[in-house]
């Protein structure tokens, strides 16, 4: 009788390897899927910080931090290619009194009215932040003198024409509006902190006027 000779412990290994090899790409596949999701729920985690750290809560535009941290950024790019920077502060009038009289909550309603009604109002390249609690402040890139001042205009008339009702009661509101414009060259040495205070001078000035009303330096 001659010699035979059986092929199934090599045929058994083989299965094996295959085996572990199919293991091994379920597990890896299993990998990918579950760091896929961590990515995934680290990207919105992420995305929900960055909005918390530079957003208003209540209005939902910037923050006043942000806002100083962009106004930097557009600062340097205007010193840089020599074009207009307008910046305004918007003020809602005798607003400590509206709190009172109707409410906390009330006046929260009207500041996330004001900040939408702003917003509308605004070119895509503005940048609008919440500066004080009844307080916004605008940049505009490229903006000079004349068109700052339309804009103030136009905000503020809408401002006026608009009327909050709470409980059968119906209340308007007015805006005090400081603005400025310049345009800045290469080596001008005004920072963030200069261009702020004069929007706040002008912004003093409109309010010692009576309110309801604009002013430019």
């Amino acid at each position: 009788m001659g010699l035979i000779i059986s092929n199934k412990p090599l045929i058994e290994h083989d299965i094996l390897a295959m085996s572990g090899i199919l293991v091994m790409f379920v597990i890896l596949f299993g990998i990918y899927f579950i760091v896929r999701k961590l990515k995934k729920e680290l990207d919105e985690i992420y995305g929900k910080l960055e909005v918390m750290t530079t957003t208003d809560a209540l209005t939902q535009v910037f923050n006043r931090n942000h806002f100083n941290t962009l106004l930097r950024t557009e600062l340097s790019r205007a010193k840089r290619y020599e074009r207009d920077l307008g910046c305004l502060i918007l003020d809602i009038d005798n607003f400590r009194n509206i709190n009172k009289k109707y409410g906390f909550q009330f006046g929260d309603e009207i500041l996330q009215d004001i900040a939408e009604l702003i917003k509308e109002h605004l070119r895509i390249t503005d940048i609008l932040a919440r500066y004080e609690s009844n307080k916004f402040i605008c940049l505009l890139p490229e903006t000079d003198k004349n068109a700052a001042m339309l804009l103030s205009k136009r905000l503020r008339g809408l401002v006026e024409g608009r009327v909050y009702e709470d409980k059968g009661e119906s209340a308007r509101i007015t805006v005090s509006i400081g603005m400025t414009s310049f345009k800045p060259e290469p080596e001008d040495k005004t920072d963030i902190r200069n261009i702020i205070n004069l929007a706040e001078k002008a912004l003093n000035k409109a309010k010692e006027g009576g309110g309801n009303r604009i002013e430019l330096l």
